[in-house]
């Protein structure tokens, strides 16, 4: 009996490591992802001020 208890619980600890390890690789790639898309919305940002000033110097 005590055996079994402790098999099964071997058992789950290793799947909890399992599922751990996925959701640290998934974090990993959405942080990524997120990063990529805050660059993107930067360099769009940066090019819509750029607009900005050639219409603020072209009414000059």
């Amino acid at each position: 009996m005590i055996n079994d208890l402790s098999e099964t619980a071997i058992k789950y600890g290793e799947e909890l490591n399992q599922l751990s390890d996925k959701l640290k690789i998934a974090n990993d790639q959405l942080r990524d992802q997120a990063d990529r898309y805050l660059a993107e919305i930067g360099k769009w940002s940066d090019s819509m001020k750029n607009k900005d000033l050639d219409i603020d110097q072209e009414n000059f």
